[in-house]
């Protein structure tokens, strides 16, 4: 059989832990416990559980824990007659509520009112100095409130001036930076369309002269050509004397292709190899102005655009001595 537990609270305070056999247990066993241990008869003890007395055939059973509710332990007390708070409430109902008492007089004849009226102002007059003292106190707390406030003030102000002037520095920087940018891309842009202009000016005279029916690159290379060594001293002489009216056309028109080429030649400039990188590169310059500096240098001259920019471009790191001499023209043979 499982046993069970009483938690029972005694008159001094203590709680002990009383065990019973069985699932339940009654209250006079309870209070036999009790007299057991403490002495005190079964008639004036008085067990509570709770709000709950417990008698001598009331059951506690206990939980799946075994364990019974707590009680305590009380004595049982001799009642008497009633009839004390009546006399309260008589002896209130026949008290006078009013304590106001300005009204009388004292040995004198003064009015009560009068004499507590003379002595507060007496008081407030012995206290003058003392509460000037507290104003006073109070005046200096509020002046050293208001400076510190003041210097807090300032101290946020400072701080936000240092950061708006740190945020506008930041601003101005970035604004100069960015109008450097703008101003930079503007140069390349205006240095990009220069170059653009220039190569269509470059491309726009290399048409011009391929307009002009100039004579023969390969006739120009060529110079042990007899017929062509005698052209060019023809030509010459049409160019400074001017031939009659009766003149063939043909000789009319070598003489005006001859008189172009030499006007155009006048207006080219050199070519600067340190500019460019590639043969290809050098194309753009056209394939008079390559012959014309080809000719400076007494290279051959003639061949397609690409051969004259290649032999034109190996003037860029080797020295003319060093040429093979292949690339050389051959000298023009006298008549």
């Amino acid at each position: 059989m499982r046993d069970c537990q009483v938690l029972l609270r005694d008159l001094e305070g203590r709680t002990r832990c009383l065990q019973f056999l069985g699932n339940s247990v009654d209250g006079l066993e309870i209070k036999r416990r009790l007299h057991v241990l403490d002495s005190i008869p079964v008639s004036v003890q008085r067990i509570v559980c709770g709000a709950r007395e417990v008698d001598d055939a009331t059951i506690l059973y206990a939980d799946a824990r075994g364990e019974i509710p707590s009680c305590s332990a009380l004595l049982r007390l001799r009642g008497g007659k009633g009839g004390f708070g009546s006399l309260l409430r008589g002896a209130a109902k026949k008290k006078n509520m009013n304590d106001n008492q300005d009204a009388c007089r004292d040995l004198s004849g003064r009015r009560l009112r009068h004499v507590n009226a003379e002595k507060k102002l007496g008081e407030w007059e012995n206290d003058a100095k003392e509460r000037q003292l507290e104003q006073d106190a109070i005046d200096f707390i509020k002046k050293k409130e208001a400076e510190e406030r003041a210097t807090q003030e300032r101290k946020e102000n400072d701080l936000k001036l240092d950061i708006e002037s740190s945020q506008t520095v930041a601003k101005v920087q970035n604004s100069v930076q960015s109008g450097l940018k703008e101003a930079m891309k503007a140069q390349e842009e205006l240095k990009r369309k220069k170059a653009a202009a220039e190569g269509t000016a470059i491309a726009k005279r290399q048409r011009i002269m391929n307009t002009l029916g100039d004579i023969s690159d390969e006739d120009m290379s060529d110079s042990d050509d007899e017929g062509v060594v005698k052209k060019m001293p023809e030509a010459a002489a049409s160019v400074q004397d001017p031939p009659p009216a009766s003149s063939s056309p043909k000789k009319t028109s070598v003489r005006s292709e001859d008189a172009k080429p030499a006007n155009a030649e006048g207006n080219l400039e050199p070519i600067d190899l340190s500019k460019y990188d590639t043969p290809t590169s050098l194309e753009v310059c056209g394939m008079e102005l390559l012959k014309t500096e080809l000719q400076k240098h007494g290279l051959k001259c003639g061949g397609s655009l690409q051969d004259r920019a290649g032999r034109l471009f190996l003037l860029k790191n080797t020295p003319l001595s060093a040429l093979d001499g292949k690339h050389f023209a051959k000298p023009v043979k006298k008549a």
